[in-house]
């Protein structure tokens, strides 16, 4: 005899892992299908052993959708850009020098501003609650990072503004000079 069990919380997990949650409304059951060999019948049963997670810790999980190129935070009604970073703009970082989604304050303000990206025009630098915001909580990363820092449109003081380190989402207070990450975000209904 055959057996094979398929659990729906797999399922949950692999949308879960792409970000999409359409399966909130409806709460999840667990079942065990067999097929016996011989006969090739197959019947499918309620497995109590497998406990179902309750709605409202699911709904809890935030809900977003990684696609194409964006991420879109459907709680606080953002879209960020995640678009893949090349080597030119890592060695920018590394040197300090102006390259793509790489460069210092001005020019992280100007590339968010002039980006076409996605079909949109409205993009800006994020503010660093709302980056910070965006690594503090599990679930909530990005497909393309880096391990370097990110600005923020929130000036720190006269002559620094606030940048945030993925790994730790904390806020750290950089020189305009400096070259960073950037990712930019904008806002849709």
């Amino acid at each position: 005899m055959m057996k094979r069990t398929v659990w729906l919380m797999a399922i949950v997990g692999v949308t879960l892992f792409s970000g999409c949650a359409s399966w909130l409304a409806s709460t999840p059951q667990a079942v065990e299908t067999s097929t016996t060999e011989s006969t090739g019948s197959k019947y499918t049963q309620e497995n109590p052993a497998m406990e179902v997670p309750d709605t409202a810790l699911v709904k809890s999980i935030p809900s977003v959708c990684a696609k194409d190129g964006v991420f879109k935070d459907i709680e606080t009604r953002l879209m960020w850009q995640d678009a893949t970073y090349n080597d030119a703009e890592d060695g920018a970082y590394k040197t300090d020098h102006n390259v793509g989604k790489v460069g210092d304050f001005e020019h992280a303000k100007n590339y968010c501003n002039r980006l076409y990206y996605h079909g949109f025009s409205d993009w800006r630098l994020p503010s660093v609650n709302e980056l910070s915001a965006m690594h503090e909580e599990y679930g909530r990363r990005f497909v393309n990072s880096r391990d370097g820092d990110f600005w923020t449109s929130t000036p720190a003081d006269a002559k620094r503004y606030f940048s945030v380190y993925p790994p730790d989402a904390y806020r750290y207070k950089k020189d305009s000079q400096e070259s960073h990450y950037i990712r930019c975000v904008r806002c849709f209904k």
